[in-house]
C-alpha cells in the first residue's frame, strides 16, 4: 500500500471508502459518523486530527475520514477545549512548513514531467504556496510586515530635502542660499541690494 490514500463517501453505501491513488483499489471501508452516533471529545483525537492537519490534510478531508467529527464538531472543539485550540494552531502552522516544503518538490518534478502535466503542478504548486503563505504570514508571505509598539512606534520620514528652521538644532546656523537668476543676471533681491 502506497502513502498516497484518498478518503472519499460512497453515496450509494454510505461507507467511507479509503483508495490507494496509486493502484486505484479501495484498501478500506468504513461506516460513516451520523448525527445520531456524534464523536465526543478526547485529547487523543484531537491530537490525531492535529498530526493530520500538520502532515497537510485538509480539515475537510479529516473530518470525512472515518470515525472522525464532523467540521462543525471540530470549530466547537476549537473554541471549547483550550488544549486542543493551541494544538490546532500549531498544526495549521506546521501544515504551512510542509505545504512551502512540497511547493518546491512539485516545481523541482515539474521539469521532469512532459508538457501536459506543467499546468497542473503549477496550480498545486500555487496552492500550496497560498496555504503556507496564509497560514505562516510571517515566513512566507512576499509582503513585508512593518510593526512597531507603545514604547518605540514606527516613524515614517519622508525626506524631501526642504529644510525647515525647525529642522535645526539651536546651535546651528541657517546660512541663506543665494538666488541666481538662471538667465545669468543677479536675482531681483541682488539688484535692491545694489540700488541701496
Amino acid at each position: 500500500m502506497s502513502d498516497k490514500l484518498i478518503t472519499r463517501i460512497n453515496k450509494e453505501t454510505s461507507l467511507a471508502e479509503t483508495i490507494d491513488l496509486e493502484t486505484g483499489e479501495i484498501v478500506a471501508r468504513q461506516e460513516t459518523v451520523t448525527p445520531s452516533n456524534p464523536i465526543h471529545y478526547t485529547l487523543d483525537l484531537g491530537l490525531h486530527i492535529c498530526t493530520l492537519l500538520a502532515a497537510g490534510q485538509s480539515l475537510y478531508k479529516v473530518c470525512n475520514l472515518p470515525g472522525m467529527p464532523s467540521l462543525a464538531s471540530v470549530y466547537k472543539w476549537r473554541r471549547e477545549h483550550e488544549d486542543f485550540g493551541e494544538h490546532y494552531q500549531q498544526a495549521v502552522q506546521d501544515r504551512a512548513d510542509y505545504s512551502a516544503d512540497l511547493a518546491v518538490d512539485i516545481a523541482a518534478d515539474a521539469l521532469d514531467d512532459g508538457k501536459d502535466m506543467v499546468p497542473a503542478r503549477r496550480l498545486y504548486h500555487e496552492a500550496l504556496k497560498w496555504r503556507a503563505q496564509v497560514h505562516k504570514p510571517e515566513t512566507y508571505s512576499p509582503k513585508t510586515k512593518i510593526s512597531g509598539d507603545a514604547e518605540q512606534p514606527v516613524r515614517f520620514v519622508i525626506d524631501t530635502g526642504v529644510r525647515r528652521s525647525s529642522d535645526y538644532n539651536k546651535d546651528e546656523t541657517i546660512l541663506e542660499a543665494t538666488k541666481v537668476n538662471p538667465l545669468g543676471g543677479a536675482s531681483d533681491g541682488e539688484e535692491a541690494k545694489k540700488e541701496e
